[in-house]
């Protein structure tokens, strides 16, 4: 019991507002310290709780500062709005619906202080989760640099919205390479400081701020961001891009671990995570119902795209991963059997969640997942063998892991861009040019292992070729059954046009390598069958009987072909072979669904 008698009525009510903001919001207050704050402000006969934010006593108290201090915001997020927070240049986001503040006063210029603040109320609604305020938060971080060099570049500090021109843009941009040149920003941010303005220029045009009688009334056409000022984005070697196989396989073998450490709520999110290639806070809020069968049997995830604000988005899963799900419903209906199930989260968090309703947050995930990477750092190994970075490893390494395996596996760039919720395809084309480096990577390995028809050895250092290159090989040459045809007339006509009437072992315009291996052993078994079967015909005469049976000599160089393929992968080191044969299931796996040749014209024939 807290005995308020004895304050002010204003003093009163303000407290109860405060705890009644904190109950709703689901954040215990102590009973002590709320006592103890009560008996100061009635011994100082306080008129408002405001008035005890100075007050020396209380400032030598930790908890009951922290308690004053949120009491307070609670009373003016209680007596503010929308309306009146618009009014203001620091913004309590929770007035929103979000978290955190947005302090406007970085920004000198009172025109642009008011664009921002008209582009942020555009923005908000857009997004949901941690994107809500997060793309607001940085594209004002981003305009502080404009700000800046406004106030620092121009004599009237670019007060003057109408004066500005294309020279105060140039000056932008040269700020920020001199930034970067200097290393107080990275190429990755000076690249997206550039796009976040560009966008914000844009945009207030298009929100009819620069017609007369708006805040930027008369801001001329040229001061704007063109493409050109953008400067190229980094190569995205750092955390966040796809994990390599090795390291996946790890990370699921050790996922008990991960469990121990922290519960299994956290398990199940990172599972979800590699099977469906969801962000990790579309993961973490999901709902308890998330799942529908549709007509026909399949399983389908109902999620929200957190990123764009597409509610009800629905992802086909595998009956694996959909069982999983329902696995872990049921636990969390154990946990919380009160709970209306349209209430409670997928992934209920631990703490100030008595009836399940709240959702683990991404940085207690991103916080544990970083705990169980660091704990396996040592057996993760890449595709080369070689120790792989474990700060690479993070949660959203998983969804870009998901759409690279759809792309390697042939998926169409359309369907890969409704499963990934993409807007533009430009995003999930992206994909797919790893995966054309990554095949063309497994060329080069596997073409220092090519071999002509006879068996002898057709290299050439292939690594340091250009695209254009490896292009204009590949136009040199035409994809056969088990091999590549080099013969002009044949490949100018598509294959169609053989001179030599297709008998490619014979051939010395044939080339082969191990990645062909399947295909030569079971042309191999074809000879020895048609001769077998040929030979044992009683209705044919011994003229066709010559002229129809593969001859013992074909047979003979094609076997030959195939030990000499073998004896070369066998004198590999182990270490070797496998590097090789990992080449060779990314050949087969491209093979399939593009016809891929490899480059062999103009290279050195070396005897055995």
């Amino acid at each position: 019991m807290v005995v308020l008698k004895g304050l002010p009525d204003q003093v009163i009510t303000e407290i109860l507002a405060g705890l009644q903001w904190r109950t709703d919001d689901h954040t215990k207050t102590s009973m002590v310290e709320l006592r103890a704050l009560v008996r100061h402000a009635r011994r100082l006969q306080v008129h408002s709780i405001f008035d005890l934010l100075d007050d020396p006593i209380c400032a030598e108290s930790r908890h009951m500062a922290a308690l004053i201090r949120a009491l307070t915001l609670a009373v003016q997020r209680s007596l503010t709005s929308p309306e009146r927070e618009q009014q203001r240049d620091r913004w309590d986001l929770a007035i929103f619906g979000g978290k955190g503040q947005i302090n406007f006063k970085v920004l000198s210029q009172p025109w642009l202080r008011e664009a921002a603040k008209h582009w942020v109320l555009e923005d908000l609604p857009l997004h949901r989760g941690r994107q809500a305020t997060a793309t607001s938060k940085q594209t004002v971080r981003a305009i502080r640099h404009l700000s800046w060099s406004l106030q620092h570049g121009r004599p009237d500090h670019g007060l003057e919205p109408g004066e500005l021109d294309r020279t105060d843009i140039i000056r932008f941009t040269n700020r920020l390479a001199y930034l970067e040149r200097n290393g107080e920003i990275s190429r990755n941010k000076r690249y997206f400081i550039s796009i976040r303005v560009r966008r914000f220029l844009d945009d207030i045009r298009s929100f009819g701020l620069t017609r007369p009688a708006q805040p930027l009334a008369g801001l001329p056409d040229d001061f704007r961001l063109r493409q050109s000022d953008v400067p190229r984005p980094p190569e995205s070697t750092g955390p966040g891009r796809d994990l390599p196989i090795p390291v996946q396989r790890c990370i699921n073998e050790h996922l008990p671990d991960l469990e121990v450490r922290a519960g299994l709520d956290v398990r199940r999110i990172v599972e979800v995570l590699i099977d469906t290639g969801r962000r990790p806070e579309e993961a973490c809020q999901l709902p308890w119902d998330c799942l529908d069968t549709t007509a026909d049997g399949h399983q389908v995830l109902i999620y929200t795209d957190s990123k764009n604000n597409r509610p009800n988005r629905r992802l086909p899963i595998s009956i694996e991963t959909a069982n999983l799900i329902r696995e872990h419903r049921e636990n969390v209906h154990q946990r919380f059997p009160n709970t209306p199930l349209d209430q409670l989260a997928l992934f209920p968090r631990n703490q100030l969640n008595p009836y399940g309703m709240f959702h683990v947050g991404v940085p207690h995930l991103a916080k544990a997942h970083r705990a169980f990477i660091d704990s396996i750092a040592e057996q993760l190994i890449d595709d080369a063998g070689q120790p792989f970075p474990p700060a690479v490893a993070v949660p959203y390494s998983y969804r870009h892991s998901y759409a690279q395996r759809h792309a390697d596996n042939g998926t169409p760039p359309d369907v890969l861009r409704d499963l990934m919720g993409h807007v533009s395809m430009e995003t999930t084309m992206g994909y797919y040019r790893v995966t054309e480096k990554r095949v063309r990577h497994a060329v080069n390995q596997v073409a220092q292992h090519q071999f002509n028809s006879q068996g002898h050895r057709v290299f050439a250092d292939i690594a340091g070729l250009v695209a254009e290159e490896h292009t204009r090989l590949r136009v040199g040459q035409i994809a056969v059954p088990f091999g590549v045809c080099t013969e002009p007339s044949n490949v100018k006509a598509g294959g169609h046009a053989c001179p030599y009437k297709y008998s490619c072992i014979g051939c010395g315009h044939f080339r082969s390598d191990a990645s062909y291996l399947p295909e030569l052993k079971s042309y191999l078994q074809q000879l020895l069958a048609d001769r077998e079967r040929i030979l044992a015909a009683t209705d044919v005469q011994e003229w066709v009987r010559a002229k129809t049976a593969p001859s013992d000599e074909e047979i003979e160089q094609l076997r030959s072909l195939i030990r000499r393929v073998e004896d070369d992968l066998a004198h590999l080191s182990a270490e070797d072979q496998q590097r090789i044969q990992e080449a060779i299931n990314v050949i087969r796996s491209a093979r399939q669904k593009v016809s891929l040749g490899m480059p062999s014209i103009g290279f050195q024939e070396l005897r055995p």
